[in-house]
């Protein structure tokens, strides 16, 4: 221990320091923060987005004349517990 002639005055800092268990917990934050799901870009309010997507019939425009789409039905709920359709066609990667 030294008296008031050796030690030199004590200054108090304000400086505001991170702890190690403080940075690793808002770093754990952040990681949960971003792996949340966000909102669909709809429910933001954003405007200018379309929906491009085409019901699949078998209407569905053909790229040519003789490829258009045909569908019967397979397997029905009451003979097989479940619902099927075969579809046929050239008319597109969907097929």
């Amino acid at each position: 221990m030294c008296t008031t002639q050796e030690c030199p005055s004590r200054t108090t800092t304000t400086a505001a320091t991170v702890t190690r268990r403080a940075a690793l917990f808002g770093g754990a934050l952040v990681a949960a923060g971003a792996a949340l799901p966000t909102a669909p870009a709809s429910a933001h309010g954003r405007r200018g987005l379309a929906d491009l997507t085409y019901p699949l019939t078998t209407t569905f425009p053909a790229f040519a004349p003789g490829e258009e789409a045909a569908r019967r039905t397979y397997v029905t709920i009451e003979d097989n517990g479940y619902y099927m359709q075969e579809w046929t066609g050239e008319g597109g990667h969907v097929l």
